[in-house]
């Protein structure tokens, strides 16, 4: 293929992504018209129990029961944490840019599964930055936006011990703490994740465990 058949096969696509990156962005200023309960929820107890965390951490985190979210604590406790959480703009701010941040990271992976393809992996993977689901959960910061973060951040290191195991390469016990971690934070952040947690043991104990598994300490 040629270089004037590579342009001309690949400039509509990279159009395409940039077009969807900047209406992620535009989009932000006219969240309020989002599909989606988002908007309500953090109207009605997000901003509240952020705010409850902030002032008294420890009488937040002892009586999260009397709250109305009904995922665990865990969005609150990191939030604690996040200096961008001190107001409304600037918590919706960080947000977005994790918004971003999981776009890039979900490129990345497809990259890591086909690196030929670069252009139209971040093409792929720009989809979400229009789902409403997604956009709707990222702009108004709420747990699920962070979740869907950790949840790719997640696909990456269960593939790359996958991987590993199917090429009979040592897998690393750092890469194995990881990704436990990742799954206890995504399920302390956002319970109706469980279902992969729930593969990822199925996995380990069904079809790993028939077999002989190298692990190297570091």
């Amino acid at each position: 293929m040629n270089n004037k058949m590579i342009k001309n096969t690949y400039f509509p696509i990279i159009i395409n992504t940039l077009l969807i990156i900047v209406l992620y962005f535009v989009g932000f200023n006219f969240k309020d018209y989002v599909p989606g309960g988002s908007p309500e929820d953090f109207s009605g107890f997000i901003w509240k129990n952020l705010n409850s965390f902030q002032n008294d951490f420890a009488n937040s985190l002892l009586n999260y029961g009397d709250m109305a979210d009904a995922n665990f604590p865990g969005f609150y406790v990191l939030s604690y944490f996040n200096p961008f959480a001190y107001s409304i703009k600037s918590f919706h701010l960080f947000s977005l840019f994790i918004g971003f941040l999981t776009f890039i990271s979900f490129g990345y992976l497809l990259c890591k599964k086909d690196p030929n393809n670069l252009i139209l992996n971040y093409s792929l993977a720009s989809l979400i930055l229009i789902l409403p689901f997604f956009i709707s959960r990222v702009y108004w910061g709420t747990s699920a936006g962070l979740g869907w973060l950790i949840f790719v951040l997640l696909l990456f290191y269960f593939n790359k011990i996958r991987v590993f195991f199917n090429k009979n390469k040592f897998i690393y016990k750092s890469d194995i703490f990881i990704l436990c971690f990742l799954s206890s934070l995504l399920l302390y952040l956002r319970a109706s994740f469980v279902f992969f947690a729930l593969y990822i043991v199925l996995y380990f104990f069904l079809i790993i465990r028939k077999k002989d598994l190298n692990i190297l300490i570091l």
